[in-house]
């Protein structure tokens, strides 16, 4: 018992060990690179692994071709659309230009050759309007600012052969539509041009129809001013709708009292249109949405009927109502 215990020793020798050592990463390029078709669809191919090296022009995935096919010939069909209207069109203003040239042309058609000469940046277009709504003014409209409603002209000298009305009363009478047409028109003219004399044409025109109108409260013209038979005359709502038109748009060009009362006068002519007495009935009167309006009544033509062109103005002009209401109650509309 006693003494130091006996402990066991182990010498250590000397060795190499290889120690490995792992960590998460990610490897990045120097540019983010993504790569999108020109055409959408479904890809159902892909020939490349991620990371791949790639060349230029090399094919990396097959698309389903229905759908960007179906694309491309809806494409192609509404270009040879646009270039059909534009052939239309051009067919069209050449009509016009030749019909210009014997002043056979209404001051309707001065708006398309106004639009024409913008749309093409092409100025003869807005020189043939100018010319004949300049010689319009100078040999339709009498001094009060009624108008004839055809005027011939020689087609060798251009000068003035006869002048007549032909769906009015009379040679020397003024035909509601007449009147009507004649400050559409040059409001519209001045809309473009900016040309005082149109202004000043629509603003004479516009006096004659207001002071002329059948009573105080009444402000849906008969066929013609001058009709014999007047109040037992057929009434034109399509006149009164075109007026409506022009007087609303008018209201936005001169002085601000004159354009108030512009735009009371077309309120009133918009009221008494809705009206029983004007507005048909939902699945009546042929599907048309005014009642009363006369075609040519001296050619027993379309009397006290609806008429296209009565909807059509009436429906732009509540718009063009609309649209100024909003914009007077919110000046930043």
């Amino acid at each position: 018992m006693g003494g130091t215990p006996e402990c066991a020793v182990e010498t250590l020798q000397p060795t190499t060990v290889n120690l490995k050592s792992s960590y998460p990463a990610t490897i990045k390029g120097k540019q983010d690179i993504e790569i999108r078709p020109q055409v959408s669809g479904f890809i159902t191919k892909l020939n490349i692994d991620e990371g791949s090296m790639v060349k230029k022009g090399q094919v990396l995935f097959v698309i389903d071709p229905v759908q960007y096919e179906s694309a491309a010939r809806a494409a192609k069909a509404a270009v040879a659309t646009a270039k059909a209207n534009v052939s239309t069109q051009e067919i069209t203003v050449k009509n016009k230009r030749e019909l210009n040239k014997k002043n056979i042309i209404s001051d309707y058609d001065l708006e398309m050759l106004f639009w024409a000469s913008e749309q093409t940046n092409n100025p003869k277009y807005r020189e043939i309007a100018i010319s004949h709504a300049d010689k319009t003014l100078k040999n339709h409209f009498r001094k009060d600012m009624t108008s004839y409603h055809v005027v011939s002209y020689l087609a060798d000298s251009g000068e003035v052969e006869s002048k007549g009305t032909f769906q009015g009363y009379a040679d020397s009478s003024a035909w509601a539509r007449g009147q009507a047409w004649g400050v559409y028109g040059y409001t519209m003219c001045y809309r473009f041009t900016k040309q005082q004399n149109y202004l000043d044409a629509a603003h004479k025109i516009a006096r004659f129809i207001i002071d002329h109108r059948p009573a105080e409260n009444d402000y849906i013209p008969y066929w013609d001013y001058d009709a014999p038979k007047i109040p037992n005359e057929p009434r034109d709502a399509s006149a009164a709708a075109i007026t409506a038109s022009a007087l609303l748009e008018l209201s936005g060009y001169g002085d601000k009292k004159q354009g108030e009362e512009y735009f009371r006068y077309a309120e009133h002519i918009l009221k008494q249109l809705s009206s029983d007495d004007y507005l048909a009935k939902e699945g009546e009167n042929h599907g048309f949405i005014l009642l009363h309006s006369v075609g040519s009544f001296p050619h027993d033509s379309e009397i006290d009927t609806p008429l296209n062109y009565a909807d059509y103005y009436y429906l732009e002009a509540l718009k063009r109502y609309k649209d100024l209401k909003e914009k007077s109650e919110n000046p930043s509309y």
